[in-house]
């Protein structure tokens, strides 16, 4: 049974990763291009 818990966390993990390298995409998006395109980019969801 508890083998069964293991890949819906190591999909959460995925997702943590996925959204932490985002965030840094964001980072480096808003030195490169500025706050306001990112601001404008997160708020349409993309």
């Amino acid at each position: 049974m508890p083998d069964e818990n293991k890949p819906g966390d190591d999909r959460h993990t995925k997702l943590r990763q996925r959204r932490r390298e985002f965030e840094q995409a964001c980072c480096d998006y808003m030195d490169e291009f500025g706050f306001e395109w990112v601001e404008e980019f997160t708020l349409n969801g993309a």
